[in-house]
């Protein structure tokens, strides 16, 4: 059975810094190459980094089983709101 594979967010961040960082020709496609990426999926999580820095939010790593970011508002609603 096919299962969907998912990334942590310290994972995301590791891959986009490293296309951010590359400078020459080629560079750029070997490495989702490499890690047996889509370009969808970069695309996705270049797209949700870029909508996060445009709402100038802050974001904190919150390791929870799905591990993924979380905006600081979010995240104090989580704590004050929490279900008991």
């Amino acid at each position: 059975m096919a299962r969907r594979r998912s990334f942590t967010a310290k994972y995301k961040l590791r891959v986009l810094r490293e296309l951010d960082a590359a400078t020459e020709a080629g560079q750029a496609g070997e490495l989702p190459r490499r890690e047996g990426l889509y370009t969808s999926h970069v695309t996705d999580w270049r797209r949700k980094r870029e909508a996060r820095r445009r709402a100038d939010v802050p974001e904190v790593y919150v390791d929870r089983p799905r591990r993924r970011w979380i905006a600081w508002g979010e995240l104090i609603l989580r704590v004050l709101f929490q279900p008991a």
